[in-house]
């Protein structure tokens, strides 16, 4: 979902979603959208270690693998198999 399908989701301006995200979030909607998808990606994670990773990425809205991984990596600092390794059990 893009800012513009967001705000016209909530009845805003585009501008004004953007506003509220650099106000109150001190951050970009982007970067925002990717930190929720990350944390579903690790949630999914804990809940259903028998999903392969390749599958929690198309569920949170990442299909391509080696962006789920770029991006999991930007935000946790580590790939999501190691992250799953250390933090699944």
């Amino acid at each position: 979902m893009s800012i513009g399908e967001a705000a016209d989701e909530l009845g805003l301006d585009h501008t004004q979603l953007a506003f509220y995200f650099r106000f109150y979030e001190h951050t970009e909607f982007r970067i925002w959208r990717k930190r929720m998808r990350i944390e579903y990606a690790c949630r999914l994670m804990k809940e259903r270690p028998d999903l392969p990773l390749s599958s929690i990425g198309e569920y949170v809205g990442i299909p391509d693998r080696s962006n789920f991984r770029r991006e999991f990596y930007e935000i946790c600092g580590m790939f999501p198999s190691e992250w799953k390794e250390q933090n699944v059990r």
